[in-house]
């Protein structure tokens, strides 16, 4: 079998790194497997990974640009150097309006992917991407798309909150309203093109599948198969000795004996990931005064310019690329909290479990896919600030319950949500793809 992923990044966030992992299981596994990706980041030591190429025109503006600001160190500045070779683009992507100018099927044939047996695309949206060539490759060549938020069925929105708009064709959009004609014609453009297209498709939690019945993209799916992602385990797994776990703590100046609560967000200004929600619990628990300990709060994956904890304090780290410095970072939390508004599914909750650390999280999406309430975590309504601060302090007040639902946490991750594991179902599912 001979597989080509297609992927917007290397390692821009969960979806990305999902699909970097689901590639190097194939590579492990001596299959003939490619992964192209609209952005490199960071140059990856799995073989057959390479950027989806771009046209002459852009290809030399980019070698202009990466001349005079360098080779990109993270995330960002690869989205700059971009923005400046590609500035028409980006000011579609400002306008709101969904961008089909690039060659995706010259860009396909050039790098030897149409004549592969699957194409899997890990997102439908990006600079890298034109749909209508997506979608008519879709009726010749086996097509498999996971879907792991709302962009196919709204007029752009990756994440509703709550928004039904998009069941009366995106009109009057509330969220943007000086782009309305842009996100009615995105949503427009979408439903034509949904009606021709001819994909296999996976999401990572059965809440996610649901939320495609009724909607413009269902006419797309001629299959379909919920795969949660998985994690590698042998990277992210509790701290080997308490001399690993004290000198992390050390590094970050956190006392070995201290209450550490760890959180993610991209941003902290981030209406989905929610987590100025979090700071205000975390205050209501210090300034109860009940716990045995001193708290410290750890933000991982961004800058809390609004993270207002009062006296807690707050240890803030950028976005990290390195599984291995995430996973360390984990071991030396005692509770992982997820506060998101919307969320298909949540890697960093396995990522947390697999590391033994027991999750509190608002019960939205899938998340209660990936982890078992009061087993390996406490699951709570969302936007439920008393009942979440009851949870984070009923883990942090009993060490016994936290030691054993970490170590629950941990055996769930291992038998359901590895990274082999997943490999293993979508290949089970390729296989089903081609004998049908």
């Amino acid at each position: 079998m001979r597989i080509t992923q297609i992927s917007p990044s290397d390692i821009d966030g969960g979806a990305e790194r999902t699909a970097l992992s689901l590639h190097t299981g194939f590579v492990n596994r001596n299959i003939d497997a490619q992964f192209l990706v609209g952005r490199m980041v960071k140059p990856q030591n799995v073989p057959g990974v390479s950027v989806l190429g771009r046209s002459v025109a852009e290809r030399a503006r980019m070698r202009v640009v990466r001349s005079v600001l360098g080779e990109p160190k993270d995330v960002s500045q690869a989205k700059v150097i971009e923005g400046i070779a590609t500035p028409a683009r980006i000011r579609r992507w400002r306008n709101k309006c969904d961008d089909f100018s690039f060659d995706t099927a010259r860009a396909l044939e050039e790098a030897g992917a149409l004549s592969r047996d699957i194409l899997q695309y890990h997102a439908l949206f990006g600079h890298y991407l034109n749909l209508n060539d997506v979608v008519e490759l879709s009726k010749t060549h086996p097509t498999v798309v996971k879907v792991h938020d709302d962009w196919v069925l709204t007029g752009k929105c990756t994440s509703r909150l709550g928004c039904d708009r998009y069941l009366d064709d995106c009109r009057n959009c509330e969220r943007w309203p000086d782009h309305q004609s842009n996100i009615a014609g995105n949503f427009a453009q979408k439903k034509e093109l949904w009606k021709e297209a001819r994909f296999h498709v996976v999401t990572p939690s059965q809440w996610m599948r649901d939320q495609l019945q009724g909607t413009i993209f269902e006419p797309a799916i001629i299959s379909s198969r919920v795969i949660p992602n998985g994690i590698n385990i042998e990277t992210f797994q509790p701290a080997k000795t308490q001399a690993d776990f004290d000198g992390q703590r050390e590094q970050l100046g956190i006392p070995s004996d201290a209450h550490v609560v760890l959180c993610g967000a991209t941003s902290a200004k981030s209406a989905v990931k929610n987590v100025a929600f979090i700071a205000e619990v975390l205050k209501d628990i210090n300034d109860n005064g009940d716990l045995r300990k001193s708290l410290a709060v750890v933000i991982l994956g961004g800058k809390p310019d609004t993270f207002d904890a009062g006296s807690i304090p707050v240890i803030a780290l950028p976005f990290i690329d390195d599984p291995a410095q995430v996973a360390q970072v984990i071991q030396i939390s005692d509770v992982y909290v997820h506060a998101a508004k919307a969320e298909a599914f949540g890697r960093a909750l396995v990522e947390a479990q697999a590391c033994g650390v027991p999750v509190v999280a608002a019960d939205v999406g899938g998340v209660k896919e990936t982890f078992i309430d009061n087993k390996t975590g406490i699951l709570v309504p969302s936007d439920e600030r008393g009942l979440m601060a009851r949870a984070i302090r009923q883990l942090l007040g009993d060490d016994d319950l936290r030691a054993q639902m970490g170590k629950k946490a941990r055996e769930h991750v291992v038998d359901n949500l590895s990274d082999g594991l997943m490999t293993d179902r979508y290949l089970a599912y390729y296989e089903e793809i081609l004998d049908g």
